[in-house]
């Protein structure tokens, strides 16, 4: 009986090393086979967009760039920057030397530039801009992007955007002529803005689909046909200014060199517009000081009798504070001509 639980026990002494020699022999096994994966990864042979772009990405079907960083996004915003600056580089060159278009319906030719105006910035700006996975170089430290762009996939998308901007123009003008006055003048401003945001869009075509510049001379002809809307509108726009609560004249004087400063007339008496301005102000006082709460609002009338709202503008600012009231209402003032330097012109644009 002594011998059989013996053996029994001997038996299962030996079956327990055996079991844990086992299991450390497939930890050991495991912890090579792991080795054996990350040193594969580390002499995988790198991508070849790293060492040969062109052969994945041509130059005559994509533009591209391969960045580099410390981290994967710092690759691809390296990257991403080297394809801005080719656009941009190419966008200055073409607007200084190469846009000499003739206007329609005249017989005056018009050599136009942009000087540079358009400049792309970030990746929104760039047309459907696509991005490699990540590599990251073992003997260099560091992580690889490219990013690139299909020509013909950006012209799709450039030429989309154009040609509803271009409607957007064309519908602007034509509001502009239906409603002329102050409503039409400020259509005709909307469309100057957004003509020459066409810019870029047109430019942009022109580098990934050459074939299309000639649609630069559309982009062209609106913004002038835009600006000599704009500035017909701006020469029948004359302006009163009344002030209330100005004592001094100071925000009169404010707003007559705004207006004038962006080539507007003035006049005191037979102007079309008036500019009504109310200062408000509010005093208080505690154990610190003297306290100004000032507020403006402005209108834009029509001089037709009707009393018409055209435009408005009102805010509301914190309270001022100083030993006296003379320095609180300085420092109220202040703040209101700053404001009104600011923000006043929006009313018209």
């Amino acid at each position: 009986m002594h011998r059989i639980n013996s053996g029994i026990g001997s038996d299962y002494g030996g079956s327990s090393a055996g079991f844990y020699a086992g299991i450390q022999m497939k930890q050991s096994l495991s912890f090579f086979i792991l080795i054996a994966l990350v040193t594969a990864l580390a002499a995988e042979e790198p991508p070849l967009w790293y060492s040969n772009k062109n052969v994945i990405y041509p130059e005559t079907v994509f533009i591209s760039a391969v960045g580099s960083g410390r981290s994967a996004a710092a690759a691809k915003e390296d990257a991403l920057t080297q394809l801005a600056l080719y656009f941009n580089a190419r966008i200055s060159v073409d607007t200084a030397t190469e846009y000499s278009i003739s206007q329609r319906n005249s017989s005056v030719n018009s050599n136009r530039s942009a000087s540079g105006s358009t400049v792309v910035v970030s990746e929104t700006e760039l047309p459907a801009v696509q991005f490699t996975e990540p590599f990251y170089n073992e003997s260099r430290y560091n992580w690889a992007v490219c990013a690139y762009i299909s020509k013909k996939t950006a012209a799709e998308v450039c030429n989309g955007n154009l040609q509803n901007g271009i409607s957007e123009v064309q519908s602007l003008l034509a509001a502009s002529e239906r409603l002329g006055g102050f409503s039409g003048f400020s259509a005709a401003a909307k469309a100057v803005d957004r003509a020459e945001s066409l810019l870029r869009d047109g430019e942009m075509l022109c580098i990934v689909s050459p074939e299309s510049r000639d649609s630069m001379e559309q982009v062209f002809d609106l913004m002038e046909t835009s600006r000599r809307r704009f500035d017909t509108m701006k020469r029948q726009m004359t302006f009163r200014v009344a002030v209330v609560n100005d004592p001094a004249g100071t925000f009169a004087t404010v707003l007559q060199e705004l207006l004038s400063s962006n080539g507007f007339i003035c006049s005191a008496g037979n102007a079309r517009y008036t500019v009504q301005a109310d200062i408000s102000t509010a005093e208080s006082r505690n154990q610190v000081g003297v306290f100004v709460r000032p507020g403006i609002v402005i209108s834009v009338l029509e001089n037709n009798g009707s009393g018409t709202v055209l435009a408005s503008y009102s805010k509301q600012y914190p309270k001022y504070g100083h030993v006296n009231l003379d320095g609180a209402y300085a420092k109220a003032y202040a703040e209101i001509e700053k404001d009104l330097r600011l923000h006043f012109m929006e009313l018209f644009y």
